[in-house]
């Protein structure tokens, strides 16, 4: 298993494709649902990226809705300068 540690949550990527999240949830962070076949996880802050083995980035927590929109599921990753 590896993990993604960040300031509000914990992510744990399964061998077998799947990703467990730990905390208190209060920003959206934790909110994966059943999300599969990912091959890359990330923490920044409050958010959770994760990368599945067609390529879509799935995003989920508080910074999202305002970048992204919510659910975010993207044929290809977005990414914000600053």
């Amino acid at each position: 298993m590896n993990i993604a540690v960040g300031h509000n949550h914990i992510l744990g990527f399964v061998s077998d494709g799947s990703v467990v999240a730990y905390d208190e949830n209060f920003s959206g962070q934790c909110d994966i649902g059943d999300w599969g076949n990912i091959t890359q996880i990330e923490i920044y802050n409050s958010i959770t990226f994760c990368v599945k083995k067609e390529g879509k980035m799935l995003i989920a927590g508080r910074l999202a809705e305002k970048y992204w929109g919510t659910p975010l599921i993207s044929p290809k990753p977005k990414f914000v300068q600053k």
